[in-house]
């Protein structure tokens, strides 16, 4: 079963079809030059304090570890791990584990 069901592409397909949202979803990584090095000048002298809840998707391109372990490096209260059986769209996917290590986050 494909992570975006044909209801939820087809509305993808719908609002990324007006160029106006397509430049703006795009701009996100036209400024990652630019956000990197404005985190690593924050992060020179200080690691974020506020808590972080880091997840990964354990399946393709959901970044498995790699979230919770890039994000210890700037945090001191970093929290989370691998959504087994999850990609990429989390949400998507898995949304009842990701409300529910959401809703113990905030809680």
């Amino acid at each position: 079963m494909a992570p975006i069901g044909p209801e939820d592409a087809a509305e993808y397909l719908r609002t990324y079809a007006n160029a106006e949202t397509t430049r703006c979803g795009l701009a996100y990584y036209r400024s990652l030059d630019t956000d990197v090095a404005a985190n690593a000048a924050y992060l020179s002298g200080q690691r974020l304090s506020l808590p972080i809840l880091a997840l990964g998707g354990g399946k393709a391109y959901g970044r498995g570890g790699e979230t919770l372990s890039s994000l210890q490096r700037v945090g001191t209260d970093v929290g989370g791990g691998v959504i087994e059986d999850c990609g990429h769209w989390m949400p998507e996917e898995q949304p009842g584990m990701i409300a529910d290590q959401m809703l113990r986050f905030f809680d």
